[in-house]
């Protein structure tokens, strides 16, 4: 496999803010490098705010499906260990259950 070039994980959404008219929420890394920002354009308020937060909770799962999805590469016919505890927490995170920030 070639190296990846991206900001290593984990990622965190930041609390959502408005901006003029839009909805915002800022990804960041590990070190609180701003990875992206993820608003949209002409969505009612009431929509706005739940999609971008669903945006942007899919977007700073990134790096751990990656990982996820290299862990699974390495065997398969045996899942490694953890392989089940890992996907709910990246679910888990995507799906807005488990308190983030977003």
């Amino acid at each position: 496999m070639s190296e990846v070039k991206h900001t290593p994980g984990p990622w965190k959404t930041e609390k959502g803010y408005w901006y003029e008219a839009h909805f915002i929420v800022d990804i960041s890394g590990p070190n609180q490098d701003a990875i992206a920002e993820v608003k949209a354009c002409g969505l009612s308020s009431r929509e706005s705010v739940s999609v971008i937060q669903a945006n942007a909770r899919l977007v700073a799962e990134a790096p751990a499906m990656y990982e996820f999805l290299k862990a699974l590469m390495l065997d398969t016919w045996n899942f490694p260990l953890g392989t089940c505890e890992a996907r709910e927490a990246i679910l888990a995170s995507i799906e807005g259950r488990d308190g983030a920030a977003a």
